[in-house]
Order: C-alpha cells, then sequence, then structure tokens
C-alpha cells in the first residue's frame, strides 16, 4: 500500500488526515505492521500518548511482528512511557510479555535490563 497521502498530510501538520489514512490501512491489512507504527507516531504527535501506546499493543497482537520488528515495537513504547508520559513502569507488561514470547532473542538481554531497572525504581520509591 501506498502511504505516500498520509506522508504528505503529515508533513504539513495535517495529522488527524494523516491518522485516517493509516486507520484505512490498518482495517484493509490488520497484519501489516507499517501503518500500526505510523499511526502510532502521528498519535504521539499530536500528544495522545496512551493512544499511541494502545496502537502499538494491538499491532503485537494483530500484526504479530517477530524478531527484531517486535523488539522495534516494545522499545518504542518504553520511550513512549519513559518520555512522554514520565513512568517507565507503563512498559513493564510489555517487556515481561516480550520476555516471555521471546526469552532467547537477541533482544532479551535488553528487555531484561529495562525490567530490572523499572522494579528497582519501583522499589526505590516504595
Amino acid at each position: 500500500m501506498d502511504y505516500s497521502l498520509a506522508e504528505s498530510f503529515a508533513a504539513r501538520g495535517r495529522l488527524e488526515e494523516a491518522a485516517e489514512v493509516y486507520e484505512e490501512a490498518i482495517w484493509l491489512r490488520r497484519r501489516t505492521l507499517l501503518p500500526y507504527l505510523r499511526l502510532a507516531d502521528i498519535r504521539s504527535r499530536m500528544g495522545v500518548h496512551d493512544d499511541a501506546i494502545r496502537i502499538l499493543r494491538s499491532a503485537i497482537d494483530t500484526a504479530r511482528p517477530r524478531g527484531q520488528e517486535e523488539s522495534f515495537v516494545i522499545r518504542r513504547i518504553v520511550e513512549i512511557c519513559s518520555t512522554s508520559l514520565g513512568n517507565r513502569a507503563h512498559a513493564a507488561p510489555d517487556l515481561a510479555g516480550f520476555l516471555e514470547r521471546r526469552p532467547e532473542s537477541e533482544h532479551a538481554e535488553w528487555a531484561r535490563r529495562e525490567l530490572a531497572f523499572i522494579k528497582a525504581e519501583i522499589r526505590d520509591q516504595g
């Protein structure tokens, strides 16, 4: 699918229209990861970070990315939780799920470190 219309809308700041194009693409091709990623980016740019995270989680459940793609989605969730929401702990379930699905992946060590960091932060706050 050609996303040039959505990219054009986004480049001109017409984010709602770009989002509509990506939503339609998801509806038409539920197993294609790219429109989920781009829609999540648009929602994050719009300041709707919880929605961006919801979209990324939906991508994992529906598009079922594998390996490095799944790691990228999880890293994006962690990034949004850390920087935009200011609470990395919101990503803990995503990291734990990734480790359950991919305990031996090349990105598992990163996920373990992130989860350990979150647990230490929670422990230090309590």
